[in-house]
């Protein structure tokens, strides 16, 4: 299973069914893996919002983080898919082309079914599960009165809904807040949030909660409106001497509200606080390739091979105007008036081969 460096610490790995994944990782210590929350938890976005930078910063002081998200979102390549199967195969791909025999493994919100159902199937790799307030079945998740009513504003109003995930869930402030929304409204359409609430709702593994055999850690904030509590309860009850930890807040990231997440992970996981030199994560620059939508990287990835336009439309099955849209999108983010002059400048940023 290939993978290809990019930057000091972003990869890109090829699933089985051909998908690409992009991930990172910071810290020297003993991995412990942190699947992407959801299709606006890309590695582009979090690594720009210094409280996220700095909680992940913190956990590489005793731990190598691994980080990555979903196909389709993001960096990632490949049909957006947020089926079961589909982030089984991301995470496999993922720690199978960093030879991590045993990992530790930790879920926040929605990628915890994942997390369990891959604990299941490979009790021998993971050595301990986290699950930060997640959930086990989509109905009850998707299904809650509160996520009916958020998907109703979504309807009503996509680009209020993106600016509002900016600032309260992604933790975002002033002019960030504004790029980071200028580049979601880019690269993140209404189809996906819909895709990934209708294939969430399919989600259930609470059938096999009892057979997960790693030590496993359960965390929910008292306030959170979706999942519950009480799903957090149940899920702890059913996977056999689960530990259950209720902190306060409202809000699903670890960083906010009572209790110390670092602290409450290094002492599961057994890490001495000061085991590992502490990382510098840096906030990157912003480039503009970074608001390229996956689907205008595979074009540039096309266009790169020396497709015509009609090659690219018939290897991407998609219509002639839809590729020479996605040409325009492409040269007019990367400031740029010809297709060589866009594959010579992503090259330069090393890219794409």
């Amino acid at each position: 299973m290939p993978t290809r460096q990019v930057n000091s610490n972003l990869q890109y790995v090829t699933a089985t069914d051909g998908a690409h994944v992009a991930f990172t990782t910071v810290g020297d210590g003993p991995p412990l893996v942190v699947p992407a929350m959801g299709p606006l938890h890309t590695l582009q976005v979090e690594r720009r919002i210094k409280s996220w930078r700095d909680w992940y910063g913190e956990l590489a002081r005793t731990s190598k983080v691994v980080r990555y998200e979903g196909r389709g979102t993001g960096l990632s390549s490949g049909p957006v898919d947020f089926g079961l199967s589909a982030r089984l195969a991301d995470l496999e791909a993922v720690v199978d082309v960093l030879d991590l025999p045993v990992f530790d493994l930790m879920a926040i919100r929605a990628s915890g079914p994942a997390a369990i159902a891959y604990a299941v199937q490979h009790p021998e790799r993971v050595g301990h599960l986290i699950l930060w307030c997640t959930y086990d079945r989509g109905t009850e998740y998707y299904g809650a009165p509160e996520a009916r009513d958020t998907m109703a504003g979504i309807e009503e109003d996509w680009a209020g809904y993106t600016e509002t995930v900016v600032r309260e869930r992604l933790m975002a402030t002033g002019a960030l807040a504004e790029h980071i929304t200028a580049m979601l409204k880019s690269t993140f359409a209404r189809e996906i949030q819909r895709q990934f609430v209708t294939q969430g709702l399919a989600t259930d593994v609470s059938a096999i909660l009892n057979q997960v055999r790693a030590p496993t850690l359960v965390v929910h904030r008292l306030q959170l409106r979706f999942p519950s509590i009480d799903v957090a309860r149940r899920i702890s009850a059913q996977i056999p001497d689960a530990r259950l930890v209720l902190l306060d807040g409202n809000l699903s990231a670890p960083f906010i509200g009572e209790g110390d997440s670092v602290e409450i992970v290094n002492r599961f996981l057994d890490r001495p606080t000061e085991s590992f030199v502490a990382p510098v994560v840096a906030p990157p620059t912003v480039s503009p390739a970074d608001l390229l939508s996956y689907r205008e990287w595979d074009v540039l990835r096309l266009m790169a091979d020396a497709q015509s336009n009609q090659e690219i439309a018939d290897t991407l099955l998609i219509s002639l105007h839809t590729v020479k849209s996605h040409v325009s999108a492409i040269m007019s983010k990367l400031n740029v008036s010809r297709r060589t002059a866009a594959i010579v400048t992503i090259r330069e940023l090393s890219l794409i081969d």
